[in-house]
């Protein structure tokens, strides 16, 4: 009788377990319908598709209505963590298409790496057209009483590719070795090689985090200093790493850790820096300029016992690093500016920006991969010079 009672229980018990696996997805759908970001894979989800009004709009609805799904089905990010896990530990050596691992739990953004596989990817009339518009850009900036500096933020696969798996390798000429190349040892190019400068610091100490795609304190300031010494600004004299207080961390992993949602597995220690003098006020402004900034709102900088001002214009090694704090508490005032909202490439918003801060400095920061995603365009300063 027992035996029996037994065995029924375990019946239902199983039913039940089935009956939740079925249904839980189902209620967590329910319950997030309405999420519209992920933020561990840093991308918006897809949407619910909209009543149809006609039947080119319902041929489609069941392609929508499976991305929705795939989006947002119950415990999705779990599920999607523990099979990033497994890959990670088990399988293979690269999780998913955003990020790849290598040795040591070493993580690098997938596109970072795929671009680093092009081998001299940069045309000779590509090359020639970054040197035409630096020098541009240059001679309209002096026009308006403002010093120009450019530079590269060697993506992590130029830095650290010993730790990328031998499949994913870089190539041997990358598109910024090809325009150091070029650019190099021409003094009227106002133009700083950071490459070559991080990669003599590897031996000695670590410039990039293990779990981030980005550098680490350490290495901001090392490149902040180098553009400091190229733009020899009178009264700016550039820090060294003596100059900063370190505090070490151990925290959780960053943002490629993150998107694979593996930050409390992939943890790091990193030392975060502050200057042993005046630290910046800083503040963030989403609305600067009247612009909407999205995920990276303006940066607004002053320090006390400084002089001149400075505008930085980058991308995420501008924005989402010390970077930029290491450049502006050497002036009175800095702003730091996300170049997607506002385009170092266009005149009227260089023009729109000199009339806000009036900076001495304009330092303008570009992350590798991007000299082969866009090409440059030196005819909009060309065109501004010739009617000035």
């Amino acid at each position: 009788m027992r035996s029996n009672i037994q065995s029924s229980l375990a019946k239902r018990l199983r039913v039940g377990l089935f009956l939740a696996a079925l249904f839980l997805p189902f209620g967590g759908l329910v319950l997030n319908w309405n999420t519209t970001v992920s933020l561990e894979e840093k991308r918006d989800l897809a949407p619910l598709p909209e009543v149809p009004s006609g039947l080119a709009e319902l041929a489609e609805l069941p392609r929508g209505m499976e991305k929705f799904i795939s989006d947002h089905f119950g415990f999705r990010q779990e599920l999607s963590s523990l099979y990033n896990l497994i890959q990670l530990r088990v399988l293979a050596p690269k999780p998913s298409r955003w990020v790849v691992s290598g040795d040591d739990d070493w993580l690098y953004m997938g596109q970072s790496v795929s671009y680093a596989r092009k081998n001299a990817p940069l045309s000779a009339k590509r090359l020639e057209a970054w040197a035409t518009l630096l020098r541009a850009k240059r001679d309209w900036l002096t026009r308006r009483g403002v010093r120009y500096v450019f530079t590269v933020a060697p993506s992590k696969p130029s830095i650290y590719s010993s730790q990328i798996p031998q499949d994913l390798a870089p190539a041997p000429v990358s598109a910024l070795d090809q325009l150091n190349g070029v650019l190099t040892g021409q003094s009227d190019i106002p133009w700083i090689d950071l490459k070559s400068m991080l990669l003599e610091q590897v031996a000695t100490r670590q410039v990039y985090h293990k779990t981030d795609t980005h550098w680490n304190d350490t290495g901001a300031a090392l490149a902040a200093s180098a553009v400091l010494r190229r733009a020899a600004m009178p009264g700016v004299t550039p820090p060294g790493l003596d100059d900063f207080r370190r505090r070490s961390v151990s925290g959780i992993g960053l943002d490629l850790a993150k998107m694979l949602g593996l930050q409390y597995m992939l943890t790091e220690d990193y030392e975060v820096l502050s200057p042993l003098g005046s630290s910046p006020v800083a503040i963030r402004d989403r609305t600067y300029l009247g612009r909407d900034w999205g995920p990276y709102p303006a940066r607004l900088f002053s320090t006390a016992g400084r002089s001149g001002r400075v505008a930085i214009v980058g991308d995420s090694f501008v924005m989402a690093t010390t970077f930029t704090d290491r450049i502006a508490e050497q002036f009175a005032t800095g702003v730091g500016v996300h170049r997607d909202k506002l385009s170092p490439d266009s005149p009227q918003d260089l023009e729109l920006l000199i009339k806000a801060v009036q900076p001495d400095l304009i330092v303008e920061e570009l992350v590798e991969r991007n000299l082969i995603r866009f090409a440059p365009d030196p005819k909009p300063f060309l065109e501004a010079l010739a009617v000035q």
